[in-house]
């Protein structure tokens, strides 16, 4: 028997998706969440060979705060996750 296609993993039904949690992340954003970690250098360039010579795509530049390069930022999962979770369930606050 060959090597099966890997899937996605089925979720049970009535269980929410990653997608579900997509209205929280600007709310972490602008409360400056600790889990969500500004990334401030860099870029998303890159480069490569295309016949025989190298080619650069120049990409957008990070910066504080929100930008192209990496939107709002890259995410700590150990504080990002609880956080999440706590935005989403309205855990700690007063709603």
């Amino acid at each position: 028997m060959g090597r099966q296609p890997w899937r996605w993993p089925t979720r049970k039904p009535g269980t929410p998706s990653v997608s579900s949690t997509r209205p929280c992340t600007p709310g972490l954003s602008a409360e400056r969440a600790s889990g969500i970690v500004d990334v401030t250098k860099g870029d998303h360039s890159v480069s490569f060979i295309q016949d025989n010579h190298q080619v650069t795509v120049h990409g957008y530049h990070a910066g504080p705060g929100y930008d192209l390069a990496s939107g709002v930022g890259t995410v700590n999962a150990a504080l990002f996750v609880p956080e999440l979770v706590a935005q989403a369930t309205g855990a700690g606050s007063d709603r």
